[in-house]
């Protein structure tokens, strides 16, 4: 890798955004420019378009001007009945010289007035009498011309252009009459001219040069100096036919783009060609600020936007940092920070879940914490943990399906925990089980640590004693089991099997080797909040799984959950017997109705059980667990339980005055009096408590 890749990678996030957003606008920027450039170009030709489009119009409008001005000058002049008179006696009197200079007075006199660059006066035939360009010249005849022609023959204006030494008129041939008699023919033109080309020029803001064609074109007028004329002629020379319109050239440095159009009279006769043209360069220098404008803005808007940029990655990056320095602590083993920024945004969103995941392992490390201290500091226990390791195969065996008289087992009952006692003597439980040690016993029955030999692990064994369950709760007891076998939840713990050995039923089902609730509330009285909170998450989600398969646990109080070393809790016993140590209270016993301290108040009125009453149960669980106290008092438990059936709960508060208020109102809700009025399931009791935070 490449020192320059190497830095880049070590740049900050906020400076990567920062140099991403400044790239972003620098791009954004330039590209504005070059469209911009672009954008002013394409107008700029536009224009130059619009005015040589423009200057066309403008000459037709001109000419169009020109011929009705012409023809209103040579009607006036012409009906004028004197000089119609002065025009019929020169033409009848005998001394010609005479009567063409009284003509030429009054043609000059009209010439003036009417501000004519022409004006002539023919004969009939088209000879000339008189004109004012020049002397008339005796026998000069222009009967020919196009014009007189036409106007001759129809007896009516003729309206056109006139060429004639070394100009171009825009000019009107009139009938002159007397006494209704056409005694000769007016001829007024006006001459194509600088002065016209700069009006043209005035108005469309195109240049305009006026030529006649030949090798080369002559110029009759123009708006350009002399060189510029010059050029404009040599490239028209090298231009090819039909290419001149819209043909870009240069004059004077300048690109110029020109059209170029006819010069035609009414009847099509092409007499040279009028050529417009406009510098496109000039045109685009009054847009060359633009260019300039937008680059200034666009750096000052740079400017402004890195600086808003940087501010914003700061900002965006604050939560961000604040997760980052949250997440490094918590690989370190600290899971205090607090990181929920509060904003609904995807960084809001990642940090509310990262804020769950601490909120977790706060609570996983304090229930850790809890067990191990609670391990350092609890007292030795009764429980023969090393017989497993002890049990010489060896040893002389004793068979529950085999036993005779003989045997030498002091206690009569085959299930007893003195038979079991005895030094040296294996028990075993049909082919299958070997019994290694007795983990708790109670009046209903004991709870053996056995070796399941067909799948060579530990198991527990709990075994009834004979009598104790009647043929029909057996019955019932078999059915609860083979729903309770479907439930693979990690919080509950697993039933294997069931079976019989001689007339006492047993279960069989997972060992673990754990501490009960009980236990720890005993010993340490509540729970540190963040434990006690993962306990309460665990005991729903193990709830929810045990009422999806339609079994009622019945019976749900701390005896009744064990928890693993690492502080994992499991719900055991569904309402079908109870695991017993021997710090448990025998109070706590009753397989069939459960434990009075516990049960909801419809099941003490004697009403059957329902999803609500092992909630019911769990909320006097919670309350114990996180506060300590219990939801009502009584001398024994007979007494605690009926005064919730006349009482309202104790609230949590009471016992722990600094309990979240969000969790006062959960636990309340769990032992309201109306099943109606409590949570419906352990789903929605887990959502709840899935908000709190530790």
């Amino acid at each position: 890798m490449t020192p320059t890749a190497e830095s880049a990678r070590g740049l900050s996030l906020g400076a990567r955004l920062f140099l991403a957003f400044g790239l972003v606008l620098a791009l954004a920027v330039g590209g504005a420019m070059l469209v911009n450039v672009w954008l002013v170009r394409d107008i700029a030709t536009d224009e130059v378009r619009s005015s040589l489009a423009s200057s066309q119009s403008v000459q037709r409008y001109f000419r169009e001007l020109r011929a009705r001005q012409l023809e209103l000058i040579a009607e006036l002049i012409a009906s004028d009945p004197y000089f119609g008179s002065y025009v019929g006696e020169a033409i009848s009197s005998d001394d010609a010289e005479l009567a063409a200079r009284s003509v030429g007075d009054l043609l000059q006199q009209a010439r003036n007035e009417f501000d004519l660059d022409v004006a002539m006066v023919l004969d009939v035939d088209g000879g000339i009498l008189a004109r004012t360009d020049r002397a008339a010249v005796a026998g000069q005849n222009v009967a020919d011309n196009p014009l007189v022609d036409r106007a001759r023959r129809s007896l009516a204006p003729a309206i056109g252009l006139w060429s004639g030494d070394q100009a171009l008129y825009q000019a009107t041939v009139l009938p002159i009459t007397r006494a209704r008699t056409v005694v000769g023919f007016l001829v007024a033109g006006i001459a194509i001219d600088d002065e016209l080309a700069n009006d043209v020029k005035r108005i469309s803001g195109a240049d305009v040069a006026y030529l006649v064609d030949g090798s080369p074109p002559r110029v009759l007028a123009t708006t350009l100096d002399v060189a510029s004329t010059d050029r404009l002629l040599a490239e028209l020379s090298r231009a090819e036919s039909g290419d001149e319109d819209g043909l870009e050239i240069e004059i004077g440095g300048d690109r110029w783009i020109l059209q170029r159009a006819p010069l035609r009279d009414n009847e099509g006769e092409d007499y040279g060609s009028a050529v417009a043209l406009t510098s496109l360069d000039q045109e685009l220098a009054a847009y060359q600020e633009i260019p300039l404008l937008v680059l200034i803005t666009g750096l000052v808007a740079i400017a402004l936007a890195l600086l808003l940029s940087y501010l914003i990655a700061q900002r965006i990056l604050r939560p961000v940092r604040r997760l980052t320095a949250a997440a490094e602590a918590a690989a370190d083993g600290d899971y205090r920070r607090d990181v929920d920024t509060g904003s609904r945004d995807e960084i809001g969103r990642l940090s509310r879940a990262f804020s769950s995941l601490l909120s977790t392992l706060r609570e996983k490390q304090d229930m850790e914490d809890y067990m191990v201290d609670m391990v350092r500091h609890a007292p030795h226990r009764d429980i023969d943990t090393t017989r497993t390791s002890s049990v010489d195969s060896d040893a002389p065996t004793v068979d529950f399906e085999h036993i005779d008289d003989d045997t030498p087992i002091q206690d009569t009952e085959p299930n007893s925990p003195a038979a079991f006692s005895r030094a040296g003597v294996e028990r075993k439980l049909g082919r299958r089980y070997r019994l290694l040690s007795e983990i708790g016993s109670g009046a209903m029955g004991v709870v053996y640590r056995a070796e399941d030999r067909d799948l060579d692990e530990v198991v527990a064994i709990k075994m009834l004693k004979s009598g104790s369950v009647t043929d029909e709760r057996l019955e019932q007891l078999k059915g609860e089991l083979k729903l309770a076998r479907r439930i693979t939840h990690p919080n509950v713990l697993r039933t294997y099997d069931f079976g019989m050995a001689e007339d006492a039923p047993f279960i069989s089902m997972e060992y673990v080797d754990g501490l009960t609730l009980r236990e720890l509330l005993s010993r340490r009285g509540r729970l540190p909040y963040g434990a006690a909170l993962r306990i309460a998450r665990q005991l729903c989600s193990g709830l929810e799984a045990v009422h999806e398969v339609g079994v009622l646990h019945r019976d749900i109080k701390p005896g009744n959950i064990i928890l693993e070393p690492r502080g994992n809790a499991k719900l055991m016993d569904f309402g079908i017997a109870q695991q017993n140590r021997a710090a448990i209270d025998p109070q706590d016993y009753d397989l069939v109705t459960g434990t009075p301290e516990y049960l909801s108040p419809e099941q003490l009125m004697g009403k059957p059980p329902s999803v609500r009453s092992d909630i019911y149960a769990l909320g006097v669980v919670f309350e114990e667990l996180f506060t300590g106290g219990m939801p009502f008092k009584g001398t024994n438990s007979m007494q605690a339980a009926a005064a919730r059936l006349e009482q309202e709960p104790i609230p949590p508060s009471h016992h722990w005055p600094s309990i979240p208020p969000e969790l006062d109102t959960i636990i309340l809700r769990c032992l309201a009096r109306d099943p109606d009025e409590r949570y419906p399931d352990a789903e929605r009791l887990y959502e709840d408590l899935a908000a709190l935070r530790s």
